[in-house]
């Protein structure tokens, strides 16, 4: 009879730890995983309007750029807070028609630190403003096979604010999105549009790249 009850006792047992593990590992499985980062992948539309190629021409043409940008989140709790850096692959800046019948071109090369503020209160809220306040280094060299370069690489040091929304994307198809988070850990996928305006805070004589850019592209947040 022992024998008996230690068998039952036994079955009802493995029974319970197996429906205990089911629930616990499906549990975790709809869980999202930990949010800790942010990556931004943007068009950048860059209006260096304020550059002077000669002491009698400023640039006239619109640069273009590839702007990614990588952040920590360390504070979630009211909203989100970030520290983040990015950098730009720019182009769109050469042959710029100049008096004199000269051409130059100019190839930057920008990096920037900054720390944002994101008002999400909700996880997945569907529109999230944030905003972004850093500083940026700009590496400039300009070129010219028509007598207008400037020999060496040239530093401008710029203070910048960024204001953007996001809309997110993950709320539109629920299981999809849980599905990218098991697969890659991609918590939550946003649309995002942005304003930047970078002004020059370098001495004297280095060149005035100050700017304003327009960006749009995708945040992942993993």
């Amino acid at each position: 009879m022992n024998t008996w009850k230690a068998l039952v006792l036994g079955l009802c047992s493995a029974f319970f730890s197996l429906q205990l593990w089911g629930f616990t590992t499906e549990t975790t499985a709809i869980m999202d995983s930990p949010l800790n980062f942010g990556l931004d992948i943007q068009y950048s539309a860059i209006d260096y309007r304020n550059y002077a190629f000669t002491d009698t021409d400023t640039n006239t043409q619109l640069g273009h750029a590839v702007h990614i940008a990588f952040e920590w989140l360390p504070l979630k709790t009211i909203g989100k807070l970030g520290i983040g850096l990015g950098t730009a692959g720019v182009f769109g800046l050469s042959n710029v028609e100049l008096s004199g019948n000269r051409y130059a071109s100019l190839n930057v090369i920008p990096l920037e630190g900054f720390l944002s503020y994101r008002a999400e209160y909700v996880h997945q809220q569907v529109v999230v403003p944030y905003i972004k306040v850093g500083a940026s280094v700009v590496w400039a060299r300009q070129t010219s096979e028509t007598g207008a370069a400037v020999p060496g690489t040239r530093t401008y040091y710029g203070r910048d604010l960024s204001l953007g929304l996001e809309f997110c994307l993950s709320r539109i198809d629920p299981e999809a999105s849980r599905k990218l988070d098991r697969s890659v850990g991609i918590n939550s996928t946003y649309l995002v549009v942005e304003y930047t305006q970078s002004r020059s805070v370098g001495p004297s004589g280095s060149p005035n790249l100050s700017h304003d850019a327009y960006r749009a592209g995708l945040r992942f947040e993993l």
